[in-house]
């Protein structure tokens, strides 16, 4: 199992990040107001001071999921007989739930990355479960607790996953985006299990879909103005609402790997880009800003969709509107 083999590696590289221009509606900085995240610690502190008292009164052999685990790879290893007539197997990620629901009780996806999770003890006990130092690769394929912790990313982490999508996730928050395609695209590289066919991953990237398009729906907002768009009064506002939709683009088309290329262009190229930035493109009478808003929306698009043979005719109403600008370009000098 590609988790296992990578059960003893560790650590991780930095990358370096060169300062950028800011642009009003693109941070990730203004994602979360001050407010919010006072109401979030708040509430956070009441669960916390709520959880501790949970195993209170359980002696920690039996309030932890390693130990509970050893207690059952004890009783493989000794009375491996009556450990295969109880079916302990079938039921061990049942038994297990509640515990690693309560280890997730504080992890969030959407600002976590998996690696939090699998630096935890818990994490690795389910991960060598039932591994012995004389194990072969024929044993492994007859061994049933195997599927130990798969069994768990998809019973347990994916449905968190699923409820904190549903309930939190804001596309146009671009380190939310980042997290939590990570956190997915891992537990795919990880867990091969973790197929078409299965029933939960379906429904954390229905839910995706499903968040995405309302965020197209219901949070983008360019008002069109016949003057004033490029300087004046309303030139803050529209300028900022423009990037946000920028944004929002560019965290549609990074879904492209997880999604289908068909639901990645729908939403984001004809629900996004032609119902509403190339209305907001048309209205610049300045070519030069307009044909800078055109280089930020085409720096979120993936370079194979600009080729001349991408195939994506969706593009072509943005196409011709940077045809457009361009000759306006040559005109005026």
């Amino acid at each position: 199992m590609r988790a296992r083999e990578k059960a003893g590696e560790g650590g991780g590289q930095g990358q370096s990040q060169g300062q950028q221009h800011h642009i009003e509606g693109m941070s990730s900085d203004e994602e979360v107001t001050e407010a919010e995240s006072s109401a979030f610690r708040l509430q956070r502190e009441t669960i916390e001071s709520d959880a501790r008292i949970v195993f209170e009164d359980v002696n920690e052999e039996f309030s932890l999921v390693e130990c509970v685990v050893a207690k059952f790879a004890r009783w493989k290893k000794f009375e491996p007989d009556q450990y295969g007539d109880a079916y302990v197997s079938l039921c061990l990620c049942k038994i297990l739930g509640p515990f690693v629901r309560f280890k997730l009780l504080f992890w969030n996806p959407l600002t976590q990355p998996l690696k939090s999770l699998e630096e935890e003890r818990w994490y690795r006990s389910l991960l060598l479960y039932g591994l012995t130092s004389s194990e072969t690769e024929e044993s492994l394929v007859r061994d049933p607790d195997v599927m130990l912790l798969p069994k768990v990313v998809e019973k347990v982490i994916l449905t968190k996953i699923e409820v904190i999508v549903k309930a939190a996730y804001n596309p146009l928050s671009t380190s939310q985006t980042v997290c939590l395609i990570g956190t997915l695209s891992k537990l795919l590289q990880d867990f091969p299990t973790l197929d078409g066919d299965c029933k939960i991953l379906n429904c954390v990237l229905e839910a995706t879909v499903d968040r995405l398009r309302t965020a197209v729906d219901d949070d983008v907002f360019i008002p069109i103005y016949m003057n004033d768009v490029e300087s004046g009064r309303t030139s803050l506002f529209f300028q900022r609402q423009f990037a946000s939709a920028i944004k929002l683009l560019g965290n549609i088309v990074r879904w492209q790997g997880l999604l289908s290329n068909d639901i990645v262009i729908q939403i984001g190229i004809d629900s996004l880009l032609n119902r509403y930035l190339i209305l907001g493109l048309r209205t610049f009478t300045d070519p030069l800003v307009a044909a800078e808003k055109c280089k930020m929306i085409s720096n979120v698009l993936p370079r194979s969709w600009l080729s001349a043979n991408s195939g994506v005719a969706q593009l072509e109403m943005f196409i011709r509107q940077v045809r457009q600008i361009t000759e306006k370009l040559k005109n005026a000098s």
